[in-house]
């Protein structure tokens, strides 16, 4: 009980100062458009025992809103095109984490890291079956890094269940990073 007592007011002094700091995240707007490319489900040929699963491009815009001094969330929307008559629409809302802010005190950094969680869905649209929507979520890693001030490029790993019965997502783009 006594170490309760002690760590209580350690947690409540470590938030409190964070809360305080200078943040480069709080009242930020940050502005991403990306790539990712999928692999499908759809097979395209057998070579002996290994099948080759037909891969398409993904093409995202972000916007994010820093609510606090190391968290930031946003909604996201994307666009794929496959077949030519297949399309798939992604949408969702995300958050970020920054991690340097809870070490280090900055009022900007050119380097950015971040654990990033998504939850979202797919819109599926086929002359070939019927339109459906399907649930999207995952949680992973970034970076970014910005060249100048405001303009950087970021790339992001992450782990979940994504259309195409695919688990991992690695997406990269350019950021773009403004205040109020």
């Amino acid at each position: 009980m006594k170490k309760i007592t002690l760590i209580i007011p350690y947690i409540l002094f470590v938030v409190a100062n964070l809360y305080s700091q200078e943040s480069y995240i709080k009242s930020r707007w940050n502005l991403r458009l990306a790539y990712a490319h999928y692999q499908t489900n759809i097979s395209s040929s057998n070579t002996g025992t290994t099948w080759k699963y037909e891969t398409t491009g993904n093409y995202q815009i972000e916007a994010n809103y820093g609510i606090l001094n190391f968290f930031e969330a946003g909604i996201y929307t994307g666009y794929s095109s496959y077949y030519s008559t297949n399309m798939l629409y992604t949408y969702g809302t995300n958050i970020n984490v920054h991690i340097l802010p809870l070490f280090i005190k900055a009022k900007s950094f050119r380097i950015d890291t971040y654990v990033t969680g998504k939850v979202g869905g797919n819109y599926y649209k086929s002359e070939h079956s019927n339109n459906d929507n399907v649930l999207e979520y995952g949680i992973g890693f970034g970076s970014a890094f910005y060249p100048f001030k405001r303009l950087g490029v970021f790339a992001e790993y992450s782990f979940g269940e994504y259309f195409f019965e695919d688990n991992k997502k690695f997406r990269a783009g350019v950021t773009f990073k403004f205040k109020k």
